[in-house]
């Protein structure tokens, strides 16, 4: 099982975990930016992109060498999650203070498009296909991305307020958006970009998602120290809460379908992270590579600021 956690909040690299061992390969870790919060690595498992907030850019690290490759690729203002398109060609990185996407060419490593969204964008998810959801924060709405052109696609689409993480099923055909304003998630339909039925419910904030190769059920880590389960077929909460460590903030799920939970790392000087939190990860390498952990010195820059009663 490949396990990991987020911990030396201030050191500004990224740890490596062989997922054969369990044991970090790569001591001292990888430098990378200031504040590194997104990561995610190609379909073929030979690059790494990882988003620097504070450094307002992104690190390429080549997976072979552990190395980072060529200088910092400059992005936005703030920028947080980062996601693949399937076909490795693209990665997409959300500016949560600039308010845009920006595009990134994996054959040169150059920027090619910068994507005006909504306000706040926190996360970002691709499915099969190439569509981008993009979560807006402040605006309380998702922005929809037709990767082949890189254009906005229709109207914003409205969810609750303040939405944060976004999930896309296997089969591409629904996003599941955490509302941390209403403590639910809103299901969004992706043949016709609309929100079907009501919110659904959780026990309190939602954090992040993980959802089951087969598509049936959604794993959502709750603020409270839980786990709720959500029944894809029925998108009604099956069960009671999943009963985990304090604060859980990220979830993955190995393709055997055991479930991981990563708990809030400890607090650094200045603030702490959490994934709803315009959440920062994104799906990991292929089960034959390592594991790539984030070490962040400051997560989340977009939501601490925000967080006045929660």
């Amino acid at each position: 099982m490949i396990g990991g956690q987020v911990t030396n909040s201030s050191s500004n690299d990224v740890a490596v975990i062989d997922i054969a061992t369990n044991e970090v390969v790569n001591i001292p870790p990888i430098s990378v930016g200031e504040s590194p919060t997104g990561i995610a690595i190609t379909p073929d498992g030979a690059s790494a992109y990882v988003a620097n907030a504070n450094s307002n850019n992104v690190s390429v690290i080549d997976t072979a060498t552990n190395m980072v490759v060529g200088s910092p690729i400059s992005v936005g203002q703030g920028p947080g999650a980062v996601a693949i398109t399937p076909d490795g060609t693209s990665v997409y990185v959300i500016n949560f203070t600039s308010n845009n996407v920006s595009v990134i060419d994996t054959a040169t490593n150059m920027v090619v498009k910068t994507i005006p969204v909504g306000e706040g964008p926190c996360d970002v998810a691709i499915t099969p296909d190439g569509t981008a959801y993009v979560t807006n924060d402040s605006s309380s709405n998702v922005s929809v991305i037709d990767t082949t052109t890189n254009m906005v696609v229709g109207s914003p689409i409205v969810v609750g307020a303040f939405p944060g993480a976004v999930a896309i099923t296997p089969d591409g055909k629904s996003a599941y958006v955490a509302i941390t304003d209403s403590s639910s998630v809103s299901v969004i339909d992706t043949a016709t970009n609309k929100v079907v039925g009501s919110p659904i419910a959780v026990a309190n904030i939602p954090e992040a998602f993980a959802i089951t190769p087969d598509g049936k059920s959604v794993y959502v880590a709750i603020r409270n120290d839980t786990v709720s389960v959500i029944d894809t077929a029925t998108n009604m909460v099956v069960g009671s809460p999943i009963a985990v460590g304090s604060f859980p903030m990220a979830l993955a799920i190995t393709p055997e379908d055991d479930l991981l939970e990563e708990p809030e790392p400890p607090m650094g000087d200045g603030g702490g992270s959490s994934s709803n939190s315009c959440a920062l990860t994104s799906p990991g390498a292929a089960p034959s590579i390592p594991l790539y952990l984030l070490i962040p010195a400051f997560i989340l820059i977009n939501r601490l600021w925000r967080r006045r009663t929660n």
